[in-house]
C-alpha cells in the first residue's frame, strides 16, 4: 500500500492482500492500524516483537518497522500517512521521533473518541480529502492518543536526549564512536553517557549497538541483500568483524539468525 493524495491511504483491513507467513514487510511510511472486530486469538508482529490484538485496539507502526498481520477474520482500518504530513501534525512533545526507542504500539481499549476520530477521517478521505480537515483530525487524534505514548520512558525526555536520538538515527552506519554524538549535543562523553543513561536508561554505546542489531535483522528478514552487502551497508568493513559483533549481541551468526528467522515463519 502506498499513501495516496500525496499524504494519506486509507484501507479497511478486510480489503488488504491475503495473509501469507511469509510476508513480514516494511515501507517509508507510518501506519495506524485500528482493529474495529476480531474472532479469535490472534497477534501482529511489529520488529521481531508480538502483541495481542484486541476488539477496539489501536496500533501505530513507525516507518522502517518490520511487521506481519494476519487480517482472516478481523475487521478495521489501516491508515498509511506519508513522513511529511505525519511530522507537520505531530508535536515532539507527543511522538518520540527516533522509531528503535519505542515499543511502538498503542492499544486503548474502548476508545470511543478516537473511533469517532477515525470516522472522520474515513467519511472525508471518501468525500474528498480536504487537507485541512484531514490535518485538523489527525491533530485531535495525536492528541488523544498522546496520553498512551507518553507512558513510554522515552516519551517526554529532555531536548538533548532526544537530539542524540536523532543523531544516532541518522548516523550509526558511519559514526559507531560515542565521541561523535557527546561532541554534536556539546557536551563531554561522560556527561553525554550520563544523560543518556538517566533519560534512556541506556548508553550510548548500547543504544547505538541495539540499533544495529536491529538494522541487521531487518536487512536478514527482508532477505534481499546477502550478509556482505549487508555488512558494506552498515558501515561494517570487514564482513568477519561483522559475523562477530552479531553473534556477540544475539548468540546467532548471520546465517544462524536467517536459519531461525525463517523456521519461525513457518511456525
Amino acid at each position: 500500500m502506498e499513501t495516496g493524495n500525496n499524504f494519506i491511504n486509507v484501507t479497511a483491513i478486510e480489503e488488504t492482500e491475503e495473509y501469507n507467513r511469509a510476508n513480514i514487510h516494511r515501507h517509508d511510511y507510518y501506519e495506524l492500524i485500528w482493529f474495529s472486530e476480531t474472532k479469535g486469538a490472534d497477534e501482529i508482529q511489529i520488529d521481531f516483537g508480538e502483541y495481542p490484538i484486541l476488539d477496539d485496539s489501536f496500533f501505530f507502526i513507525s516507518a522502517g518497522q518490520l511487521h506481519r498481520i494476519d487480517r482472516t477474520g478481523k475487521k478495521g482500518t489501516v491508515i498509511a500517512l506519508s513522513k511529511e504530513f505525519f511530522h507537520s501534525i505531530v508535536s515532539v512533545d507527543v511522538y518520540p521521533r527516533s522509531t528503535f526507542a519505542i515499543n511502538s504500539i498503542i492499544n486503548q481499549r474502548k476508545c470511543d473518541i478516537c473511533r469517532s476520530l477515525v470516522s472522520l477521517v474515513l467519511t472525508e478521505y471518501k468525500e474528498g480529502c480536504r487537507y485541512p480537515l484531514m490535518e485538523a483530525y489527525f491533530k485531535a487524534l495525536f492528541i488523544h492518543l498522546g496520553p498512551i505514548l507518553s507512558k513510554n520512558p522515552c516519551c517526554g525526555y529532555k531536548k538533548k536526549a532526544a537530539d542524540l536520538l536523532d543523531l544516532i538515527e541518522s548516523n550509526f552506519t558511519e559514526h559507531k564512536e560515542v565521541s561523535f554524538y557527546a561532541q554534536q549535543i556539546s557536551l563531554s562523553e561522560k556527561a553525554a553517557n550520563d544523560l543518556s543513561k538517566k533519560v534512556l536508561g541506556k548508553t550510548i554505546k548500547d543504544l547505538l549497538q541495539e540499533r544495529l542489531v536491529l538494522e541487521i535483522k531487518r536487512e536478514i528478514a527482508a532477505d534481499k541483500l546477502s550478509f556482505k552487502e549487508i555488512a558494506d551497508k552498515l558501515g561494517f568493513n570487514e564482513p568477519s568483524y561483522f559475523t562477530r559483533f552479531f553473534k556477540r549481541q544475539t548468540r546467532y551468526t548471520p546465517e544462524e539468525y536467517k536459519t531461525h528467522f525463517n523456521t519461525l515463519l513457518e511456525e
